[in-house]
């Protein structure tokens, strides 16, 4: 049996100044008389950490745990409830609400606080819009990690077309399904984002939409009068009694992330991406890169945040050893599912 040391991560995770020299000074091949690029863990730098998925399911929940190596863990969830349409002009469409938590559970260093949400508190908007993030006096590395992990679920399955909003319509301006897609940083290894997109992805993949009853028998008085009012007794079937139905998704995007190490001296533009950064790399990089694919190779999402200048070829040569990971995870994905069920 394999088990998890605990880190030692209580500074904030901080770097010392000959630790960062170390790590940049080997991420940009100086530290090497071949001049190649070396990694602490051993990894190429095109590589990434092995991937382990686990899946659980019930009646209207479904959950995936994602491991990448011996460092990283996230956890999502996903159920539904019935709600009346939010919008009036949209009485078809249904919500996904996102919440993400990232707390002392995947670092020690990180305050305990309230998961951030697209959905304001108290207030009913649709999926597409933001709504509620980090502040107080949570750790500006915490907030700013939430957050991006939140925006980056909205912009690659919300707004990138992934889920069908008006697919998860159960009766036209009555009711209409509100999923809840929860995700956790178990353990904060690194490369955070691809971890908690891959577990939300997953899980939504697993999750199973249970069958809904409408109104009752016509012949019945009571029940014809009701639905002349306009009022018709909803239930929810049990997945025991009635086989539930899979969630309409278009496509399966998924991530992911480079670190960037550029020359501090200036005298070259020539960038270090490493793949699937960890810890430490994540501490030293000038920037990360995300890109989002789907199994198709179609690009649904790109997030660099800055920190480092990037050439046009750089760009291109990073998307599409982006698009090849992105292709593998899918694959990989799809062979999970499969024997889960």
């Amino acid at each position: 049996m394999q088990y998890i040391i605990p880190r030692d991560d209580t500074s904030s995770r901080s770097l010392s100044l000959p630790e960062r020299t170390f790590l940049r000074n080997a991420a940009r091949g100086v530290s090497s008389s071949a001049g190649s690029i070396l990694r602490l863990d051993g990894r190429a730098p095109s590589e990434a950490r092995p991937i382990r998925l686990s899946f659980s399911r019930c009646h209207n929940r479904a959950e995936c745990t994602v491991q990448l190596g011996n460092g990283t863990r996230s956890a999502a969830s996903v159920r539904a409830e019935l709600v009346p349409p939010p919008n009036a002009d949209r009485p078809n469409d249904g919500q996904v609400k996102f919440g993400v938590e990232v707390g002392p559970m995947g670092c020690m260093g990180y305050e305990n606080t309230v998961p951030i949400s697209n959905y304001a508190v108290g207030e009913s908007v649709d999926g597409g819009q933001a709504g509620s993030g980090g502040g107080g006096d949570v750790p500006y590395i915490q907030r700013l990690m939430a957050n991006r992990i939140l925006r980056l679920l909205e912009r690659t399955l919300l707004i990138g077309g992934s889920i069908d909003a008006e697919a998860l319509c159960v009766q036209s301006g009555v009711w209409v399904w509100r999923l809840h897609v929860d995700v956790s940083l178990l353990d904060d290894g690194g490369n955070a984002m691809d971890a908690c997109v891959l577990a939300a992805v997953a899980a939504l993949r697993h999750y199973r939409l249970p069958e809904v009853s409408i109104g009752g028998d016509g012949d019945d008085v009571e029940t014809s009068e009701a639905v002349s009012s306009g009022y018709q007794e909803t239930n929810i079937i049990h997945s025991d009694d009635r086989e539930p139905t899979p969630l309409p998704l278009h496509h399966t995007p998924l991530t992911a992330t480079f670190a960037l190490f550029a020359d501090e001296t200036g005298t070259t533009t020539a960038v270090s991406a490493l793949l699937d950064p960890y810890d430490r790399e994540e501490l030293a990089c000038d920037g990360l890169l995300t890109w989002s694919f789907n199994k198709y190779g179609e690009m649904c999402c790109v997030d660099f945040p800055g920190g480092c200048e990037l050439r046009p070829r750089q760009l291109t040569a990073s998307s599409n050893l982006g698009k090849r990971r992105c292709i593998e995870i899918c694959e990989l994905l799809e062979t999970a599912l499969e024997e889960a069920e």
